[in-house]
């Protein structure tokens, strides 16, 4: 079957093919582009390629966005997401490409709010895995007729990512299952198992998640990640922001991530607790971080306009709510 045409995708990779042959590890992107699999997320992106080549201050955040290492790239995409989808649902927003400042401004009446995407990577290393692997499997062959499920171990996988060697890592994993190494694959802590009953698939599950330390992330974490001098600067630029968090690579799947964001979203009582914790903690640091109006939580889908779950924003100063469309 052939795979589609994404001019916008295709005619930027072209321009720009001296600068990727440059680059120590090919964009994400480039593979993807071979990928049937990958069509629906294709088809979304090429848009916001589209709309990033009209404007001023597109081709810059473009080199940012699809020229960049892997974690560059998933923050990149997360702030596309979210933005692109705030302007659909609020018409007084602008798009910041090119200012200095936060990534984007809401305008109501005389005064800017600056609205600010930062994203929670803790364990990138997964993504990294799973997008850099199936196109070692993909291009060698080996799942043209078959599934495959693998088995990992989270904590090793955030060991090699800390120890910046996930990539070295991936391709070892690679080799290992396609000579169906079994003391290799116990070696990188890894076990797998083939299905014929599908095709051209890789299922993940890992081991012992719920030890992961979400909540930290959620709140220490994001706040050092806030107030460091760049970021500060940023968002110092307006008397009120409002903060957007990417969390789609935050911690592995366990007991409460995701199904927390989709409860503040939906509404519900699974979570209460743990819900309230979060906004009992945020509020309390509002009078050290005035700039900080409201914290929002958001998950992508690559193949969706719309974020994964309806978003819902946490007012850190609840007597200062924006009206902002969601």
């Amino acid at each position: 079957m052939a795979i589609p045409v994404y001019r916008n995708i295709e005619g930027f990779v072209r321009r720009k093919c001296k600068k990727i042959a440059a680059m120590p590890r090919k964009p994400i992107i480039t593979d993807w582009l071979q990928l049937p699999a990958t069509q629906d997320s294709l088809r979304v992106i090429d848009g916001k390629v589209k709309y990033l080549l009209q404007h001023q201050g597109g081709e810059k955040k473009l080199n940012q966005w699809l020229l960049s290492d892997d974690i560059n790239f998933v923050t990149l995409t997360a702030e596309r997401y979210v933005i692109d989808y705030l302007i659909l649902k609020n018409s007084n927003m602008e798009d910041n490409l090119g200012e200095a400042g936060p990534d984007a401004n809401l305008k109501l009446g005389d005064e800017d709010i600056g609205i600010e995407v930062t994203t929670l990577n803790g364990f990138i290393g997964e993504w990294i895995l799973q997008e850099r692997l199936i196109w070692f499997l993909s291009s060698s062959g080996l799942l043209h007729d078959k599934t495959l499920r693998i088995v990992y171990d989270h904590e090793r996988i955030k060991h090699e990512t800390d120890a910046n060697t996930i990539y070295q890592y991936v391709e070892e994993l690679a080799t290992a299952i396609q000579a169906v190494n079994a003391e290799q694959l116990a070696n990188l802590n890894v076990s797998v198992e083939w299905e014929q009953r599908w095709s051209g698939q890789v299922s993940w599950s890992h081991n012992n998640a719920d030890s992961f330390p979400w909540f930290k992330y959620l709140t220490d974490d994001l706040l050092s990640k806030l107030s460091e001098r760049r970021k500060k600067k940023q968002l110092k630029k307006h008397r009120r922001n409002v903060v957007f968090v990417g969390i789609n690579h935050m911690s592995p799947f366990n007991w409460a991530i995701p199904s927390i964001f989709q409860e503040m979203g939906t509404g519900g009582v699974s979570y209460n607790i743990e819900i309230q914790s979060i906004e009992d903690w945020w509020s309390k640091i509002q009078q050290d971080h005035e700039e900080i109006t409201g914290i929002c939580f958001f998950c992508y889908s690559l193949e969706k306009v719309e974020p994964f779950y309806p978003l819902r924003i946490i007012w850190v100063n609840a007597a200062g709510s924006l009206p902002i469309n969601l």
